[in-house]
């Protein structure tokens, strides 16, 4: 049987490369194995905080720190009557208007 499995491979001349272990190839010890996992997670981490600084220069960039009124509250005040008389005296007139209004939607 084996001298049949000689005269087959007799001819053959290919040999594929493999990518297995070599003989030069040293393996790493546990000290080696510990500082590469500890780098890694130092770069990890650098990256983490690199990110949220980003982030955070970001945020920061668009805001003023200044007081912003919204389109409603603009609204109010354009709508408000000068302030130089006393509150009391402001809503008898505008009572009064609403009462002559109303009046006059009767007749």
């Amino acid at each position: 049987m084996q001298q049949k499995n000689d005269k087959e491979t007799d001819g053959c001349t290919f040999e594929p490369e493999l990518y297995g272990k070599k003989e030069n190839d040293t393996t790493r010890d546990l000290d080696t194995f510990i500082k590469d996992q500890n780098s890694f997670l130092e770069r990890k981490q650098k990256k983490i905080y690199d990110k949220k600084m980003q982030d955070k220069d970001e945020e920061i960039d668009g805001v003023t720190h200044e007081p912003r009124l919204n389109d409603i509250s603009i609204a109010i005040t354009e709508n408000m009557e000068s302030r130089d008389e006393p509150t009391h005296f402001r809503l008898y007139r505008k009572g009064a208007i609403k009462l002559r209004d109303i009046n006059e939607k009767d007749l």
